[in-house]
């Protein structure tokens, strides 16, 4: 059912507001021009609706197709409805309501270079995510996009580190003070006539470091192999579909559908949620599961581990179902940045190397 009816307040109807949909009681869908691809401003309409304090309103803007969605109580007139909006949209609205979206638009909202994942989606309502990435839960990303958006973000892929090579690898193993305390002996032991502890001192150290440089090269060979063989996939909705698909393939504003078993490829926000649960332990150290939520906003100086509206990259779906938009992939996740970390710390010493030197 569709009604184009006169507007509820003097200047909605200049202001390009079109009903879409009103026959669900306390639901209304509307058409705002001015709104289409425009993520910025459709976070800030819905902020700005949130923000108000309208008990029982619940709104989604998308910048995608130009339309809000505006949820409340069964008994919600719809005219209060589009009024409430029309005073958030002459707010929110700087350059003048009665805008009019772009005659020809590209094919996809995601080369628009207002097209930026948010630094901190925790902080933010999970429809102002959704504006910012310029998505839609009920379908996704369509082809174009995710192709554009790869293009842009890169691959879903944590950096590799390349083998030392057997030279370097040889290097560490004989500069150490064990080692050259060894050598030292040998070299008195041969200066002073006794080449027999010399060459059983030379075979020690030789032996030594043949065995460890076959260990650390085999562990690098077994680590390379399962990494080009993991090849981890996940739910995504896509086109209205939802589907199974590589996790190097997701991009911010993907829709991940999160189940009981499941692998979460990426950083993401959550828009929906019953009863779900996610092992964090790989990245939290949380051993147990750790219940989340989606209709909450958290300050931005929230832990890691309390971030409850958020799923990252590396974690495991211990229970329930959820829904989430990414918000980062590859390196800029939270498991990219502690692999960032690890890469450029230095190990420790051995208790051995502590005591020597």
């Amino acid at each position: 059912m569709e009604d184009h009816g006169p507007s509820p307040a003097a200047g909605t109807a200049e202001a390009g507001f079109t009903i879409r949909h009103r026959a669900v009681p306390g639901r209304l869908r509307v058409t705002v021009a001015g709104l289409k691809r425009r993520p910025a401003r459709a976070a800030a309409l819905v902020r700005r609706l949130h923000d108000a304090g309208h008990d029982g309103l619940n709104a989604r803007a998308d910048a995608r197709t130009g339309t809000v969605l505006l949820k409340g109580a069964p008994g919600h007139d719809p005219e209060d409805l589009l009024a409430k909006l029309a005073e958030a949209w002459a707010a929110v609205a700087d350059d003048g309501p009665a805008a009019a979206a772009p005659a020809d638009p590209p094919a996809t909202a995601a080369a628009d270079p207002e097209v930026e994942a948010p630094s901190e989606p925790w902080t933010l309502a999970h429809q102002e995510v959704v504006a910012a990435l310029a998505t839609a839960v009920e379908r996704g990303l369509d082809a174009d996009a995710v192709a554009a958006r790869r293009e842009r973000f890169g691959a879903n892929r944590l950096e590799v580190a390349r083998g030392s090579g057997w030279l370097s690898a040889l290097r560490d193993q004989l500069v150490s003070v064990p080692i050259a305390l060894l050598a030292g002996s040998a070299g008195l032991s041969a200066a002073t006539g006794s080449r027999l502890d010399a060459g059983v001192i030379g075979a020690v150290v030789a032996l030594n470091t043949a065995i460890g440089l076959i260990t650390e090269q085999g562990a690098e060979r077994a680590i390379a192999v399962l990494q080009r063989s993991a090849d981890p996939r996940c739910r995504v909705r896509r086109g209205g579909r939802d589907q199974l698909t590589d996790a190097a393939d997701l991009v911010p504003g993907d829709v991940l559908v999160l189940e009981r078993g499941g692998f979460v490829a990426a950083d993401a926000r959550l828009v929906e949620t019953r009863a779900l649960t996610v092992s964090e332990a790989g990245l939290t150290g949380e051993s147990g599961g750790v219940a989340k939520a989606a209709d909450c906003r958290l300050d931005a100086d929230t832990p890691l581990a309390d971030r409850r509206n958020m799923v990252f990259a590396g974690t495991a779906v211990t229970g329930g179902h959820g829904i989430a938009v990414v918000t980062a992939t590859g390196t800029a996740t939270e498991m990219g940045r502690i692999q960032g970390l690890v890469a450029t710390s230095a190990p420790p010493a051995t208790p051995l190397q502590n005591e020597l030197d």
